[in-house]
């Protein structure tokens, strides 16, 4: 299936392409041209990081967008993550075709949650979510955290001139972004079209979960909707 619809899609605070490539092939695979850069700072060091602003993450998705529109046809933006953020400014500021935020966050961490982590870690011994917490503690810079706060306060004014069709994704066990930043991105997005979707057993990293597939789908078949 060809589709003259292309997708910007746009990783998270602290990662890289990888985290969203399973969505990118999906994607592919129904006939989109998708694009997914890395953002400025982004390459996995504190040194790279701690020398970027949230501006230079902005520009750099910016920088595929304006590459992307400068085509014939309809780009329609993803963003997982702070890349929902990042989405979000683009559109009020663009304009296109659809935006589709997954786990954005509003409202972060979901500490109820990252209690339940640490203390399902204690009771099995895996000490896989402790582990995963010190690493973030360790590798992203105060500075960084500064900049990511300050890109959230920016954004969330602009769902307000958000007019484009809006889907929400949200998996239910994120630790890291409270579902209830889903509800607000829905009910603030001044879009006539829009819709949201929760998803049991998905995690923050909702692009690599076991239960993708729905997501995946959800995402394809709204897009498929609104830019066909």
């Amino acid at each position: 299936m060809g589709t003259d619809v292309r997708c910007l899609l746009i990783h998270g605070f602290g990662g890289n392409p990888e985290d969203l490539k399973h969505l990118v092939h999906y994607l592919e695979s129904e006939g989109y041209a998708v694009a997914c850069p890395t953002l400025k700072g982004h390459t996995g060091t504190r040194e790279d990081l701690v020398s970027t602003t949230y501006m230079d993450w902005i520009f750099s998705a910016e920088e595929s967008f304006r590459s992307l529109a400068k085509r014939d046809g309809k780009v329609a933006l993803v963003g997982y993550s702070m890349g929902g953020l990042i989405a979000l400014n683009l559109a009020a500021k663009y304009g296109t075709a659809a935006l589709v935020t997954l786990n954005t966050p509003v409202y972060v961490p979901n500490l109820r949650r990252v209690f339940e982590n640490i203390r399902n870690d204690l009771v099995t011994g895996s000490k896989n979510h402790i582990k995963r917490y010190l690493g973030a503690l360790v590798s992203i810079p105060v500075k960084a955290y500064y900049n990511f706060m300050l890109l959230l306060k920016r954004s969330l004014p602009l769902l307000e001139a958000v007019s484009c069709p809006v889907f929400v994704g949200q998996g239910l066990n994120d630790d890291a972004v409270d579902f209830k930043s889903a509800e607000y991105i829905y009910s603030k997005a001044a879009s006539r079209v829009k819709m949201i979707k929760f998803y049991e057993g998905v995690d923050h990293m909702i692009c690599r979960s076991s239960n993708n597939a729905a997501v995946f789908q959800d995402v394809a078949g709204f897009l498929a909707s609104v830019c066909g």
